[in-house]
C-alpha cells in the first residue's frame, strides 16, 4: 500500500476572473491542494491530481443599537405627546419647564409662537 501526501496553497488574492465582482464586501479564497503518493515514490507524477476550491465569505452589515433605539424614541415622542394647552403650562409654570419637555413638544411651542425663536436655547437650557 503506497503513502498519500496532501499538499495545500492558499492564495488569499481573489482569481482573475472573480476581480469583478459587484459585492465588494465578500472575500474570495482559492484553495489549491494536491492529493498523490508521497516524494519518496519514483512515479509520483503519474498518480498525482489537483484540485482547486473556491471559498466565498460573505460579511453582514450590522445595526447599532443607538440608531434603532434613536428612531423609537422618536416614534414613541410622537406617538405620547402632549397638548399644546398642557406643554405651555408646563414651560411657563416651572424655571426649568423647557428640560421636561420633549423635541417635539418644544417645536410645537416654537410653532405656535408661544417660545420665540430666538430664545429657544434659554428655553430647554443648553
Amino acid at each position: 500500500m503506497s503513502n498519500l501526501a496532501l499538499e495545500f496553497e492558499e492564495d488569499l488574492e481573489p482569481p482573475q476572473d472573480f476581480s469583478d465582482r459587484k459585492n465588494s464586501e465578500s472575500e474570495v479564497h482559492q484553495i489549491s491542494f494536491t492529493v498523490g503518493e508521497s516524494e519518496s515514490d519514483s512515479d509520483l507524477e503519474t498518480s498525482r491530481k489537483t484540485s482547486v476550491v473556491r471559498v466565498f465569505e460573505t460579511k453582514e452589515i450590522q445595526t447599532e443599537e443607538s440608531f434603532i433605539e434613536q428612531e423609537k424614541q422618536k416614534f414613541n415622542d410622537c406617538v405620547t405627546a402632549r397638548s399644546l394647552l398642557e406643554c405651555a403650562r408646563i414651560y411657563q409654570s416651572e424655571e426649568d419647564g423647557g428640560k421636561k419637555l420633549t423635541d417635539i413638544e418644544v417645536i410645537s411651542l416654537v410653532d405656535a409662537k408661544k417660545i420665540p425663536a430666538y430664545q429657544l436655547e434659554k428655553a430647554v437650557q443648553n
